[in-house]
């Protein structure tokens, strides 16, 4: 999967503005936990040595220094914000997305939907959260 930032323009009336749209974020590819064990976990801490999270922010990054030039007003995040669909790397990405100065859309994809645990840790999707 690759993560992609897309710039987009819409003109409602005489205004016209940009918002971006992220996709495949896939926090918490090739980390091992952001917190304890299980899918139910709480966060740790991000790594910041991790290439994806690297990736995710460059990508954040350039919303921001295209915020004013490009008049972005929000950003949408599609599908696979997580990698796991685990709880922590949930509180992860809405870390690194309330960082944004603008509003964020997140969209939910196939890997949010069910922890990527084993059947003993998750034997059904949980909606209590």
């Amino acid at each position: 999967m690759t993560l992609s930032l897309w710039l987009a323009a819409s003109a409602c009336a005489a205004q016209t503005f940009s918002f971006a749209v992220l996709a495949d974020t896939h926090v918490g590819r090739r980390v091992p936990d952001f917190g304890t064990p299980g899918y139910d976990d709480e966060l740790r801490g991000l790594p910041r040595a991790n290439e994806r999270l690297r990736r995710v922010r460059v990508a954040l990054d350039k919303v921001r220094a295209l915020r004013e030039k490009q008049d972005i007003r929000f950003v949408v995040v599609v599908g696979d914000l997580t990698e796991h669909g685990e709880r922590s790397e949930f509180l992860a990405a809405r870390a690194l997305f309330d960082a944004l100065p603008i509003p964020y859309v997140p969209v939910l994809g196939n890997h949010d939907f069910w922890p990527g645990t084993s059947r003993e840790e998750a034997p059904e999707p949980i909606g209590d959260r």
